[in-house]
């Protein structure tokens, strides 16, 4: 329901009962961490893994708020050992990918999400996040493709669609480049980032007075 403020009290209220409840720690941490309330959430899922240190949920939620903290060495650890754990786990391979893209190895980010889409071929996020780091890589023609996949799931990802534009326009296609932000912008008005990248396409295009 959102309603996390009055969800934290009541996990508070089942610890004072259960102390060791795993699984009250872990979802504590999850509440906090929607609460932006991040080292206190890292805290909580500390807490649980100190209970019981396989679990997966935790591990998880463990390697997540640590790449959002920017601990991106400890969080790949965490990640590893949740694929340790459950092999299958699609989140974590993704995650695991943004995390390997925070230390700068963007070759084993590119792995990383490969492995996830063979688990899930059709997760926008980590077809996403793959045509992100093909951008990283100057693959760009890659990255298109990629990106092109992930609109034939969802044609109004609006995070797509201007990656897409970012691609197309290194590769010197600047009007399918516009073509793809402008959509992006028509999804998502409140986009900043594809407003901008839409108005200095026009800008490049010589469409002056709308770009300026």
């Amino acid at each position: 329901l959102g309603r996390y403020d009055e969800a934290l009290v009541t996990f508070d209220l089942a610890l004072s009962l259960k102390r060791k409840s795993v699984e009250a720690h872990n979802n504590r941490g999850a509440v906090l961490e929607r609460l932006g309330r991040d080292a206190e959430a890292l805290e909580s899922f500390e807490r649980a893994l100190a209970i019981k240190s396989n679990h997966v949920d935790a591990l998880y939620n463990r390697a997540s708020v640590l790449r959002k903290l920017g601990r991106h060495a400890d969080a790949l650890k965490s990640f590893d050992r949740v694929l340790v754990l459950k092999p299958d786990h699609v989140n974590a391979c993704n995650n695991r990918g943004l995390t390997l893209d925070g230390l700068n190895r963007p070759e084993e980010g590119l792995a990383s999400y490969d492995r996830a889409l063979a688990l899930a071929p059709q997760n926008i996020e980590a077809l996403n996040n793959r045509g992100n780091v093909l951008q990283k890589l100057n693959r760009h023609q890659d990255a298109v493709a990629c990106y092109d996949f992930a609109l034939t799931i969802n044609p109004a990802h609006a995070e797509v669609l201007n990656n897409r534009g970012r691609s197309l326009s290194i590769l010197g296609r600047q009007e399918a480049a516009l073509e793809s932000t402008s959509r992006a912008v028509a999804v998502n008005p409140n986009y900043i980032a594809a407003q901008w990248h839409d108005y200095l396409l026009r800008l490049r295009l010589s469409a002056f007075s709308r770009g300026w």
